[in-house]
C-alpha cells in the first residue's frame, strides 16, 4: 500500500514538472508586442450598424494624427497594385505591421510615422473580408476640403523572423 502511495505521489510530481517545463518553452519566443492605444479620442470607428457616418467632428484632430505624405499619395489618384503605392525598400517597413494590430490601428500607426498635417475629421469603418482583402473604409475631411472616402485594402502576408513565422498587415490597394 505504501508503495502505491509513493508511486502515485511520484507520478503527480513528474506530471507537474512536465507541465511547468512545457509552459515555459511554449512561451519562449512568442512574446506579443505591447500595442499602445493608438486611436485618438476624436477618431470614430463605425461598427457597420449605422447606415451613414455620424456627425462631423467640430474640432481639429491632434496634428500627430495625420501624415502629410499619406494624403499626397492618395490624392494623386487610384492605385491598383502595391507597386503603385509602395516604393520598394523604402516604405515597405512603414506599411507593414504585426498582425496583433487591427487594420484600423495599423492605419493610424502608419499615418503617425510621417510629418503631421491638420485634419478636420477622420472616420474608419471596421474591416470587411472579401475573400482576399481586408477592406477598411476611411473618410477624411481636411480643413479646407470636402469629405473624401477611401477604401484601403489590407492583405495578410507572412515573413520569417528571428523567432519563426510572423504575420503582418500590408496596405496593398487604395480606392478613391
Amino acid at each position: 500500500m505504501k508503495k502505491l502511495i509513493i508511486i502515485g505521489i511520484s507520478l503527480w510530481v513528474i506530471a507537474i514538472c512536465i507541465v511547468i517545463i512545457m509552459s515555459r518553452t511554449k512561451n519562449e519566443g512568442s512574446e506579443v508586442p505591447v500595442v499602445p492605444n493608438v486611436l485618438p479620442e476624436s477618431i470614430s470607428i463605425d461598427d457597420g450598424s449605422a447606415a451613414e457616418w455620424g456627425d462631423e467632428f467640430e474640432e481639429t484632430l491632434p496634428p500627430e494624427v495625420v501624415a502629410e505624405q499619406f494624403f499626397q499619395f492618395i490624392n494623386i489618384g487610384d492605385y491598383d497594385t502595391a507597386s503603385g503605392f509602395i516604393e520598394p525598400n523604402v516604405l515597405m517597413d512603414y506599411i507593414s505591421f504585426h498582425k496583433e494590430l487591427s487594420p484600423q490601428d495599423a492605419f493610424i500607426s502608419y499615418i503617425k510615422l510621417f510629418n503631421p498635417n491638420e485634419l478636420k475629421s477622420l472616420r474608419i469603418s471596421k474591416s470587411k473580408w472579401d475573400g482576399y482583402y481586408q477592406k477598411v473604409t476611411v473618410s477624411t475631411k481636411l480643413n479646407t476640403d470636402k469629405p473624401n472616402t477611401y477604401t484601403l485594402s489590407f492583405r495578410e502576408f507572412s515573413e520569417r523572423g528571428h523567432n519563426g513565422k510572423e504575420k503582418y498587415w500590408l496596405i496593398v490597394k487604395i480606392d478613391n
